[in-house]
This record gives C-alpha cells, structure tokens and sequence, in this order.
C-alpha cells in the first residue's frame, strides 16, 4: 500500500504497513520491516485525504482542500484540478473523472489512440447542469459512459461529444445514492432510504 502527507508538498511513502507522529517526527514501518523516521511539523500534516485507486496501479488523491492529485505507478504525482469533489477513476486508469461545481469534468490519463482522439492531460466537460450535481459514476459495461445522480433523478450520458452527447433518464425520482461495480458491469445500484434497488443496461 501506499501512504501520502500533504502539505505544502506532497510525500509518497511506499509499501508502508503503520505509521505514527511524534515530536515533529513521522515514524513508519515499510513492508521489509525497516523501521524510519520523517521530520516534518505537524502543523503542516492534513490528515483528511481521500485515495482512489484502478487495477491498472494508478492512484488519485483528494486533499482536505478539495484538490484532486494524481499519482501513475512509479511516477511523481500530478496535479490535475481544484476545488473539486467525487472522483473516479476508469478501470484502465486512462480516465478520470470528478465533479466541480455544476459540471461533470473529465481528464485523459493517457493519449486516446481512438476517435475522439485526446492528448494526455486534455481536460473535457461532459456536461453542465442547472440543478446540483450529487455524484457520479463509470457505467461499467464500457467505461464510456458516466451515471450521473442530481435532484431530479439519475440519467445516463456519452463521453464521446461528437455531434453533441445523448443523455438519458434512467429513474425520474430522487435518490440518496448510486453505485456501479466492476464485477456486476451492466448493473447501475442506487438507493432510496434504506432501500437499494438495481438498473440493468
């Protein structure tokens, strides 16, 4: 596993298995059972940071401050946007995508050799909405398209933009929460109360 710091800079500890500060030191155990320390002010140290990870190895982090990193196996991390929320990363790890304000946004990961084609790091919007963005989710079933959870309901839209995106409502009702998984990739889940309820594509 993986353990990150961020303050003014961000510290990538590898293969780490417990770690705890002490008198401005953080102390760390690695997965050879080397025994380190790290001075750093503890002033400095956010301990609310979010990890997303795909199968492919890359991993993305959310600060407390909302900024959205990227980290590819055996790269520096990268900065990718800010002020933004609910991130998630395409099972390749070529994609990832994230909410910020009333958009849905998406970065390229890697060249797209496919039509649309995109450069690593293009940033797109893949829609704008007037109504609030709650979250958002891959459709698993080609990582192409994105499930998206507002006020009104949960809707379906296209990451290819050419000709302008097709975006259908899949459940005109309110929802609390939706979820997709990579092992069930037809399946869209979401729940109302305490009540999950399934929508096969």
């Amino acid at each position: 596993g993986k353990s990150v710091v961020y303050a003014d800079s961000i510290f990538v500890l590898k293969h780490i298995q417990a770690l705890e500060f002490c008198q401005a030191q953080l102390f760390h155990t690695n997965s050879k059972n080397c025994f380190c320390a790290l001075a750093i002010a503890r002033s400095s140290i956010t301990t609310a940071i979010r990890f997303f990870g795909s199968p492919s190895g890359v991993t993305a982090l959310l600060d407390s401050r909302d900024n959205l990193f990227v980290y590819p196996e055996g790269e520096p991390p990268v900065a990718i946007a800010r002020s933004v929320t609910d991130p998630h990363l395409d099972l390749a790890g070529q994609k990832i995508l994230f909410i910020k304000q009333r958009e849905v946004r998406m970065v390229w990961l890697a060249d797209n050799p496919y039509q649309p084609f995109q450069k690593k790091w293009s940033e797109e919007e893949i829609i704008h909405l007037a109504s609030p963005i709650f979250d958002v989710a891959w459709w698993h079933g080609d990582d192409a398209h994105i499930v998206i959870l507002t006020p009104d309901g949960i809707f379906l839209t296209e990451l290819d933009g050419r000709g302008g995106r097709s975006t259908v409502e899949l459940f005109p009702e309110k929802a609390d929460e939706i979820l997709t998984l990579p092992e069930i990739p037809d399946a869209i889940f979401f729940r109302q109360g305490k009540t999950w309820h399934t929508i096969t594509l």
